[in-house]
């Protein structure tokens, strides 16, 4: 009987990195660790909690423009990466031969 070559057809999945989300998310995640480095972790929770929903904790009250710093970001990050799935620029990414990233 023959022995099957161990020759690899196709590439396999490897891991990516999505630019546009990770862009998407720096500054919210730089907002809550000034925060946290100011005043610890609560202070850091505090942050993190104005900036993806708006609630303020110390007011009891929502206020959207910390909005700003958060979560319109990582949402237009989120909508990038989307689009850019869409319209096929991963997959040209791909094809070019760049490895690890992708919008």
């Amino acid at each position: 009987m023959a022995k099957k070559s161990k020759v690899r057809r196709g590439r396999g999945r490897s891991f990516t990195l999505p630019l546009a989300v990770v862009a998407g998310m720096a500054p919210g995640v730089m907002t809550v660790a000034n925060g946290a480095r100011a005043g610890g972790v609560t202070e850091g929770a505090k942050w993190a909690s104005r900036i993806y929903t708006g609630y303020e904790p110390t007011a009891g009250k929502v206020d959207l423009g910390y909005l700003k710093w958060g979560a319109v970001p990582l949402l237009m990050g989120l909508v990038a990466h989307y689009l850019a799935g869409r319209l096929g620029i991963n997959r040209a990414l791909g094809r070019a031969g760049i490895p690890v990233i992708r919008l």
